[in-house]
């Protein structure tokens, strides 16, 4: 369970999950945002973890932004890839963010798998929404023995 006092920051992370590029503010936040529609790209389907956190903060980036209307985006497939391919290729207006897999990501370019229509070096990664902390494992007889292994096969 979230305690109240963790709700704004969700929000703040929230805000900054990822974006297509970097949008320099003349002005404040609010006044930017300020009847305008943002739009959170989720790239899974609904009711899963990566559809709940832009879900449970779209009240709060409301609030806390002045945005109008926070319109989620479902866009699954590709283990992610659909999605994340999505928010690389939106306008860079600042109004489009997403929750990608950024494991996920990284590792789909690292291993040049079809589909993948981004580079993660390009894509602004602001923040995220939790700490969940992530392991590479292998199996104990792979010729993979530290993730420097992994890079250079890329």
């Amino acid at each position: 369970m979230l305690k109240r006092s963790k709700i704004p920051w969700l929000a703040l992370a929230a805000g900054l999950m990822s974006v297509s590029a970097v949008v320099v503010f003349a002005a404040a936040p609010q006044e930017f945002y300020a009847g305008k529609t943002l739009t959170i790209i989720v790239p899974a389907a609904p009711g899963g973890g990566y559809d709940l956190w832009p879900r449970l903060m779209s009240p709060y980036l409301q609030k806390y932004l002045g945005v109008a209307q926070v319109k989620i985006e479902n866009r699954p497939g590709g283990g992610g890839l659909v999605g994340t391919n999505a928010i690389y290729s939106s306008p860079a207006d600042g109004l489009t963010i997403a929750d990608t897999n950024a494991a996920g990501d990284v590792f789909a370019e690292m291993a040049k798998t079809p589909g993948v229509g981004f580079q993660t070096v390009k894509l602004n990664w602001i923040g995220r929404p939790d700490d969940d902390p992530h392991i590479i494992a292998v199996h104990p007889d792979s010729r993979y023995k530290t993730f420097g292994d992994i890079q250079r096969q890329s």
